[in-house]
């Protein structure tokens, strides 16, 4: 995301052409990647200085910053919450031996109904002949 505090009045100049393309919404203030090289080289042309010195002076306060992105708030708290050996009867199986997320094999238990009736447990004993 962009401060406007970093460059002056320009880059809404500059923006305005990025967004004309429509490869960018009209009043866009975040780029990926691609989006701010771009962004850089076209206020550095602008500027009639190099990249570099963007880059450097966008360094200076702080780099770019990364919007809308959550990030772990306690460290111990999520090992004590994904530790399965803290866990007892069916939320054990919620996680594997490193701590991760099963997802939903983790939390429903798959029936197999191969019998013609619900508890039929003698799957492939009957005699095929008959």
């Amino acid at each position: 995301k962009y401060s406007t505090q970093l460059l002056d009045n320009d880059i809404a100049r500059v923006l305005g052409k990025l967004t004309s393309g429509g490869t960018y919404a009209k009043g866009i203030k975040t780029f990926e990647l691609q989006g701010f090289k771009q962004l850089i080289d076209q206020v550095a042309a602008s500027k009639k200085t190099s990249s570099d010195q963007i880059i450097g002076q966008i360094n200076s306060t702080g780099g770019p910053s990364l919007a809308g992105v959550t990030t772990t708030a306690n460290k111990d708290v999520t090992d004590r919450m994904t530790d399965a050996s803290q866990y007892t009867g069916s939320h054990k199986e919620r996680f594997d031996a490193e701590g991760f997320g099963r997802g939903k094999e983790g939390r429903v238990d798959q029936a197999k109904n191969t019998g013609y009736v619900g508890n039929y447990k003698g799957e492939g004993t009957y005699d095929k002949k008959h």
